[in-house]
């Protein structure tokens, strides 16, 4: 169980890079849509970013060496649906008499694995339904299409990288996955019992979105401040060769701040991107 925390540290570490990516988009489509950011809604598209991420590294990691790897001779694909429950079948005592002899069942790896890949899908599907308001069939494509990808990114050898795959292609993998997030999408309104629906966070975003918020001013300076350097940069290049040159700065604020705003009604392009 010892492999299962190297992607759990290498998804923490990963995470506060593809948020900071991911939250200028995140904000405006927020502000655009609702006019503003529930704090729960913010915290469980986060959440969902750190469970892809963990999701995705618990695939594809640890990492063999090339060495390893160019030397395997075992299977890539198995392609026999259900064959875990024949696996199952011949790993397990036939005579289960005591609770502790149960409890071991688990410490199988045809059983733990078969959890794992369970386990690894539901929260998939808990936030297609809670957040992303998914029907129980659009989950079953969903997690069907997740599972998909992460198994041919085991038999791709990591796209390529490796020489051959380095973790099997199992069709029961995409089965047990395909049920995960199925059974993710079922209890989720045992979930809804101790946070507010999706639509409850809809309403409370579209009443605080009409009044205007500091961060949402921000997020407005930030997005004209990349016109603004996009414009000057033209700017400087067409105006490389002159004296007007180093004056392609303020140029460009007084083109931007005068004639976008003549486009835009009387806002720039960040206020109009965010409303």
């Amino acid at each position: 169980m010892e492999i299962y925390k190297i992607p759990i540290e290498f998804a923490i570490i990963v995470f506060p890079f593809v948020a900071f990516i991911l939250t200028i988009p995140f904000l405006i489509f927020q502000y655009r849509k609702y006019g503003a950011i529930p704090v729960v809604k913010s915290l469980v598209f986060y959440s969902f970013i750190l469970y892809i991420i963990t999701s995705y590294f618990m695939v594809i990691l640890p990492l063999p060496s090339m060495k390893y790897v160019s030397q395997l001779e075992t299977d890539t694909m198995q392609l026999i649906p259900f064959q875990f429950i024949k696996d199952i079948m011949e790993t397990i005592p036939p005579n289960i008499n005591t609770l502790e002899e149960f409890i071991k069942i688990f410490n199988v790896s045809t059983v733990y694995i078969v959890i794992f890949n369970f386990f690894l899908t539901l929260p998939y599907g808990v936030y297609l339904r809670y957040y992303f308001n998914k029907k129980w069939y659009q989950t079953i494509i969903l997690t069907f299409i997740l599972s998909l990808f992460f198994e041919l990114t085991q038999l791709s050898g990591l796209y390529g990288i490796y020489p051959r795959p380095y973790r099997l292609f199992d069709v029961d993998d995409l089965i047990i996955n395909t049920l995960g997030g199925l059974f993710g999408h079922i209890i989720t309104p045992f979930f809804m019992l101790f946070l507010p629906t999706n639509q409850e966070l809809e309403s409370q975003s579209y009443t605080k979105g009409k009044s205007v918020t500091i961060l949402r001013r921000v997020i407005a300076v930030l997005i004209d401040i990349i016109f603004i350097s996009i414009i000057s940069i033209i700017i400087k290049i067409l105006l490389f060769y002159t004296t007007l040159t180093k004056y392609s700065n303020l140029i460009s604020v007084l083109l931007y701040y005068i004639f976008v705003p003549i486009l835009f009604s009387g806002q720039t392009i960040g206020k109009n991107i965010v409303k």
